[in-house]
């Protein structure tokens, strides 16, 4: 009965004029409790901002550390192609050079090439 009877006074004056009396309706305990509740309100509000700030900072940081590893792993794989594409022209080179008989395969090496054949 009461809730229908606010409604029907928040309809017919506004809202603010429904906050006022309301508000004149309180003991003036009630009134500096609530008084003293929004400073604490307020205060609980910015450290939820900051702590969001934080987080949000925290996270972009992990993304920005997260890129700059994957960045630095593709560079290296990169590289290591690169290194073993050239090691591997030196090689086919060298193969074609010495079975084109241009230089002398190393001692070493025609006799490991001629034990495994043996051995197979």
């Amino acid at each position: 009965m009461e809730l229908n009877k606010a409604a029907s006074v928040v309809k017919k004056v506004g809202p603010w004029a429904w906050w006022r009396s309301w508000w004149q309706r309180q003991t003036p305990n009630h009134q500096d409790r609530f008084a003293n509740l929004a400073p604490v309100a307020a205060v609980l509000l910015f450290l939820a901002a900051i702590a969001s700030a934080f987080w949000y900072l925290r996270v972009e940081e992990v993304e920005r550390e997260q890129e700059a590893i994957k960045r630095d792993v593709e560079y290296a794989q990169q590289r290591l192609r690169l290194r073993l594409i050239e090691r591997q022209e030196q090689v086919m080179r060298l193969a074609r050079d010495i079975s084109n008989r241009e230089i002398r395969a190393p001692r070493r090496l025609v006799w490991n090439l001629t034990s495994k054949a043996a051995v197979d």
